[in-house]
């Protein structure tokens, strides 16, 4: 069996510096977007709130075109009921007629 070796200091040095250079990266990256969004439960929920403002102007907007088509079909409908009747009424008096 091979002895064990002690580890080097250098070898310890550059772990320790990569790792603490890692964590330096890190922390800075925290604080980057730490200070970009200070509040970010209180952003995010404006947010929602906004996208719900946003939803709702959407969907009344929606109903309110749905309802002007139902208007206008519901006049479409009548009037082809009117002029069906119209023309039935017409054909009963010209066959009236002739006998």
């Amino acid at each position: 069996m091979a002895k064990r070796r002690k580890p080097d200091s250098a070898k310890l040095n550059m772990a320790a510096e990569r790792t603490g250079r890692a964590l330096g990266q890190l922390a800075r990256t925290f604080d980057a977007v730490r200070s970009r969004h200070p509040r970010p439960l209180e952003e995010a929920r404006e947010a929602l709130a906004a996208g719900r403002k946003r939803v709702a102007k959407a969907g009344k907007a929606v109903a309110k075109k749905t309802r002007k088509v139902v208007k206008l079909a519901k006049k479409a409908v009548t009037r082809s009921r009117k002029a069906a009747t119209r023309a039935r009424k017409t054909v009963t008096r010209v066959t009236r007629l002739k006998r």
